[in-house]
């Protein structure tokens, strides 16, 4: 099968379409998409200030055979493109960084490619059952845990109100799912 990757029509979610890649097969079935997202943030990274993350996604319907090639040929794209911003900002420091899920297969792909293991950002972390944190007076915190699809949508609709990317209540259960993902909210 002949896969063909091409930019996003339109901007979407704080991301322009230049960054933004989508994959389609001979018959224009969709196969997968990637993004390069560029940030800057001297507050939490002085040293290296400028942090280019790139993500893939294969559609599900996808085999595993042809997602292999559909993976590959977007990483091609996104991993051009994610140097390509390193370049246009080169008073910064920098480091493009992959992935966000405790995904082994993920990893090695990424590894493959000429990462470095701590190029891929895992977000988990054993806390310990003692931990304590001291908030400011007045501020409580609650795991959030939603009883029906009634409340998870009041959520949501909060949520979208407040970010710039919607809530992907697909990517929030999923996340809900993980024993190291924890859901909060903080009250004051």
């Amino acid at each position: 099968m002949n896969v063909e990757i091409y930019n996003s029509k339109e901007d979407q979610y704080g991301n322009i379409k230049e960054n933004i890649f989508l994959a389609f097969g001979d018959n224009g079935s969709y196969l997968g998409s990637a993004y390069a997202y560029p940030t800057i943030n001297y507050h939490q990274t002085y040293e290296t200030p400028y942090l280019i993350i790139i993500n893939i996604n294969i559609a599900d319907n996808v085999d595993k055979s042809l997602s292999y090639v559909v993976r590959q040929k977007l990483f091609d794209k996104v991993f051009l493109r994610a140097k390509e911003l390193r370049m246009e900002r080169s008073d910064l420091k920098s480091r493009i960084y992959s992935g966000f899920e405790c995904d082994k297969d993920e990893l090695d792909f990424y590894i493959k490619n000429g990462f470095e293991e701590d190029y891929s950002i895992i977000m988990e972390a054993d806390i310990p059952k003692n931990f304590n944190y001291t908030l400011l007076e007045g501020v409580k915190v609650r795991e959030l845990r939603f009883n029906s699809h009634q409340e998870l949508m009041e959520y949501k609709s909060i949520y979208d109100e407040i970010f710039v990317t919607p809530l992907d209540i697909d990517v929030f259960a999923e996340q809900e799912s993980r024993r190291y993902f924890k859901n909060l909210s903080f009250f004051y």
